[in-house]
């Protein structure tokens, strides 16, 4: 039998309209159905925590972020996992992440997308208050699957030191930083592969973790 457990999620908006969204590093099954994979940034609260502070810190740790919160939009049993999940509506503080993500151990992936494709990304139940809400911030401009990294892209990246290099993925096996080629082999170039313009992505070198955010795609 699993723990019910009580998490505290928020709903971020970027001033642009986006939605802050992450994947998780272990996917996690529901007993009832569902999968975890992507999700809003959330938590357990600390004791002594209120649900909007825990939330609020949660996404400090995981994505970098400072944000605001609004209000409660709902709070639920969820249907396929035993978790009782409150979810808050939150706003950025600061345009830009404050500090680099503390728990790369937990988030493979921050990503900003628009809020009409959020259901795309969840593989759970999404939360019917939640998704009503998403439906009224729907924002234009083009699907965000345009915009993936594949074999043979030349892309902008910044390094977890603050390093930025062009790079294009190649398959081939002479594949040279120092001449901007790189292996889709490499820890760097598997974690390219299917990537987002935005993305902050976690990948392991022998047993570190390190982050790297896909500035551009050329």
């Amino acid at each position: 039998m699993h723990e019910e457990r009580a998490i505290n999620i928020g709903v971020v908006f970027s001033h642009e309209g986006r939605v802050l969204m992450i994947r998780r590093m272990r996917e996690e099954s529901g007993g009832r159905g569902g999968v975890l994979r992507w999700a809003f940034p959330g938590g357990r609260a600390h004791e002594g925590e209120s649900g909007a502070e825990c939330a609020k810190r949660e996404i400090y740790e995981e994505t970098g972020y400072a944000i605001t919160v609004v209000k409660e939009i709902s709070s639920r049993m969820h249907p396929q996992f035993p978790a009782t999940i409150t979810y808050y509506l939150c706003e950025l503080a600061m345009p830009e992440p404050v500090c680099r993500p503390s728990e790369p151990y937990e988030v493979a992936v921050i990503r900003w997308v628009r809020p009409q494709d959020v259901a795309e990304l969840v593989t759970s139940d999404l939360d019917a208050n939640v998704q009503a809400l998403l439906q009224t911030r729907s924002v234009a401009g083009a699907p965000d699957k345009e915009l993936i990294v594949r074999h043979g892209d030349r892309v902008k990246i910044v390094m977890q030191n603050g390093a930025q290099e062009t790079l294009t993925i190649t398959s081939a096996g002479n594949a040279d930083i120092s001449k901007g080629t790189i292996s889709d082999k490499s820890p760097v170039g598997k974690a390219l592969i299917g990537a987002h313009v935005g993305d902050v992505i976690a990948y392991r070198v022998g047993d570190n973790l390190r982050t790297l955010t896909l500035s551009e795609l050329l």
